[in-house]
């Protein structure tokens, strides 16, 4: 299928709601070679919004959609394979949100439909595009931490997300609350950290995971560990809904930890242990906020499509490099215990 208009991919919108008007809408809109032709919405009003003002036209059902080569699919979790797979087939490439699936076996299923229909997936996991994160990935590529490290990753505060779709509500035994929402940020991180340390998912243990419920958990808590014949670790994870933590990314060796937002930042410190601090300011020169980071993010996925990314250092969303993430996140959930949870999240953020 070739739709372009002008040079430009005409972009199909599957769930217009609030992760797509507040973030992806203002990059597609920056962005010359993308033309937003179609929506699809089961809300009426939100249909009637963001055609009015963007789109020309709007649909109930992916099938009708006819002319276009790239679809982004922002829907409930638990929709999506529902979607993307019909959008694949129809000759469009696919851009899912994160995360792709409550289930392992729907995205690996989603990863086959692309290689059937030879159609780009990816899952917009946009941490991978954050200054920051990309700052310490090349301090772990660089081998710079040795061969013993430990990674701790805090992140919570009370859940604020104004989901148009209030998929929150439903009750779902696949979903996994934090662990599928916040987790899925920060188990894709350590995927990366992984990857860079050349350690494989396999070798992952989970030592111990406890949440506060089975079902739609709000808090988790969760220690992992490796040994391989190059290299040792911990890595140690909180993540919350209920309790403000401290949101940041702790890197130790013996000698210095590295430390930073586990959220948006430009800015990472390193604490020496003879008492040094160093702090960087500017990890990235061109991308500033997070507005920019998704435009990045469009860019790379452009870049990718029309072949230009074999010189493009920025981070992959392709989705079968996702599937790691999504196997440790099936670690946590098999191995999770649920405990009453009081004040297991202290202000003090402590190790296990």
């Amino acid at each position: 299928m070739n739709n372009k208009t002008d040079g430009q991919l005409k972009v199909c919108i599957v769930g217009a709601g609030m992760i797509f008007q507040k973030y992806h809408l203002p990059a597609m809109l920056n962005n010359e070679f993308l033309k937003l032709h179609a929506v699809v919405d089961k809300n009426q009003d939100v249909l009637n919004n963001v055609s009015s003002n963007y789109l020309g036209s709007v649909y109930k059902n992916i099938q009708d959609v006819k002319d276009c080569d790239l679809c982004l699919v922002a829907t409930p979790p638990h929709v999506r394979e529902n979607v993307v797979i019909p959008a694949l087939a129809q000759g469009m490439h696919v851009v899912c949100e994160k995360p792709i699936s409550f289930s392992t076996e729907e995205a690996e299923r989603m990863i086959k439909a692309s290689i059937k229909y030879r159609k780009r997936l990816y899952v917009a996991h946009t941490r991978r595009f954050f200054p920051n994160i990309q700052a310490i990935r090349s301090f772990l590529k660089n081998r710079l931490f040795g061969e013993n490290i430990e990674i701790v990753i805090v992140e919570g505060g009370a859940y604020g997300w104004e989901s148009i779709a209030n998929d929150r509500a439903r009750i779902d035994p696949t979903d996994y609350g934090v662990i599928h929402d916040e987790g899925a940020h920060v188990f894709d991180i350590i995927s990366q950290f992984l990857t860079d340390l050349n350690i494989p998912v396999g070798s992952l243990e989970c030592d111990a995971a406890i949440v506060d419920r089975k079902i739609s958990p709000n808090n988790c808590k969760t220690l992992f560990k490796w040994n391989t014949d190059h290299s040792e670790g911990n890595i140690l994870i909180k993540l919350s809904r209920n309790f403000n933590l401290q949101r940041r990314i702790f890197i130790r060796n013996h000698n210095f930890t590295v430390s930073t937002r586990s959220l948006f930042s430009n800015e990472l410190t390193i604490a020496f242990s003879d008492g040094r601090v160093l702090t960087i300011q500017d990890c990235s020169k061109s991308v500033k906020n997070l507005e920019q980071v998704f435009e990045d993010q469009w860019n790379s996925i452009l870049a990718d499509i029309i072949g230009t990314n074999k010189d493009d250092t920025r981070a992959s969303i392709l989705a079968e490099s996702i599937l790691p993430t999504y196997y440790i996140i099936d670690k946590v959930i098999s191995s999770a215990e649920a405990i009453k949870f009081d004040s297991y999240f202290g202000e003090d953020n402590s190790a296990w």
